[in-house]
């Protein structure tokens, strides 16, 4: 019988976070010990903190994350760890699986010694209630096996030599993310950070390409794109961060600042999707980034086959996946282009799209426009149809 222990590091004016988070995590039968790092003096964060466990113990913040994580497993006895941000919840279809999530944990543990178990994370939450994006976090440790590493975006590191890291996937729940901060102030921060280490040694591939993909989200891309580029001419990291390095790139090249194709950018936006295509072959968003350009260069047949083909990807497997590329934004792009045939049969099928698309965006307007315009195509074009599609 394994135990199971909680970790949360939690900052100033983070009572509210903190709160939350701990309410819909907190299960006396799934977790043997919690254990809070509060790296402030703030007096209600750690009342909050108190109100939950006796495990609170305060690490000065030196700006370094993966210290201050490790600091909080290092005051943590179970044999593995689950790990949470203060901002972070779970929802409650994973709290009922409670009992099925450490039962497969400890049948991982009993027959291969897993050292991480993986579950998919949601971040950016839109106005319509939908995460924009998945990716699976490394949430449960082996911490007799594992390691915090690097001062920010930090990452678990396997330290038990001559062995192999093992992993496991819990699929069908996900850990959600719910900051209340404005994210540009951590961001600042984060970039100072990556800017101090990126110039002590350039060559380290996590502060390299953390430097780069923050740069990018200040819109500084020049530089971003600099270091991108020289990731993948060196062909540094792994091929799910060398995918990420030529899609930041591509989308550079290929949309303007209103989302707009770039005709002066077409051919070099081309060239990096199709090298963010090689790297990550399971990923949609470059099928999607393909069919604008085919589409935009009058090729709508290509067109057509690249967003069906983003169709066919998973939301599963590795790397941050943007929810909208594997069936919204697809959908959408196939109606208008199958909208603007004068078959029947390309127009029903425009419909069949555009109906999928609504799903996602029910309040868009040129969606809805462009759904009755369909209808009423089909409806003239077979009045034997009149009153029986809605």
């Amino acid at each position: 019988m394994i135990t199971l222990g909680l970790n949360i590091i939690v900052g100033a004016n983070e009572s509210m976070e903190l709160e939350r988070c701990l309410k819909s995590a907190v299960d006396k039968y799934f977790f043997d010990q919690i254990v809070i790092t509060v790296t402030t003096g703030d007096k209600e964060v750690r009342a909050v903190a108190e109100k939950y466990t006796e495990d609170v113990h305060y690490f000065k913040w030196i700006n370094d994350f993966g210290s201050a994580r490790q600091f909080c497993a290092s005051k943590t006895k179970t044999d593995y760890i689950m790990w949470l941000d203060a901002d972070d919840v779970i929802p409650e279809a994973m709290k009922k699986s409670y009992p099925e999530i450490k039962e497969n944990i400890e049948i991982a543990a009993e027959k291969s010694d897993i050292d991480v178990v993986l579950i998919p994370y949601k971040v950016e939450l839109a106005s319509n209630g939908q995460f924009l994006q998945q990716m699976l976090r490394d949430r449960v440790f082996k911490r007799a096996s594992m390691k915090w590493d690097k001062r920010v975006h930090e990452q678990l590191k396997h330290v038990i030599e001559g062995t192999r890291l093992k992993s496991a996937t819990i699929q069908g729940v996900a850990v959600e993310h719910y900051p209340q901060k404005h994210p540009e102030a951590g961001l600042r921060r984060n970039i100072k950070i990556l800017q101090e280490e990126y110039a002590v040694n350039p060559k380290d591939f996590h502060y390299a390409f953390y430097y780069a993909r923050d740069l990018s989200l200040i819109k500084d891309y020049d530089k971003s794109i600099e270091i991108f580029d020289y990731i993948i001419k060196e062909r540094i990291g792994n091929a799910e961060n060398l995918y990420t390095a030529a899609y930041n790139i591509a989308l550079y090249y290929i949309y303007d600042e209103d989302s707009k194709i770039r005709p002066d950018g077409i051919k070099k936006g081309e060239t990096y999707t199709r090298i963010a295509m090689s790297f990550g072959p399971e990923f949609a968003e470059p099928c999607v980034l393909l069919g604008d350009i085919y589409y935009f260069k009058g090729e709508e047949r290509s067109a057509i086959r690249m967003f069906k083909t983003a169709l066919s990807k998973r939301m599963d497997g590795r790397g941050i996946k943007l929810v909208p590329y594997y069936e919204a934004i697809p959908t959408e792009r196939l109606s208008k282009i199958f909208m603007g045939s004068d078959k029947i049969g390309m127009k029903e099928q425009a419909l069949y799209y555009n109906r999928i698309a609504l799903y996602h965006f029910p309040e868009e307007k040129e969606l809805l426009k462009r759904y009755n315009v369909i209808l009423n195509e089909i409806c003239e074009g077979r009045p034997d149809m009149k009153g029986a599609i809605r």
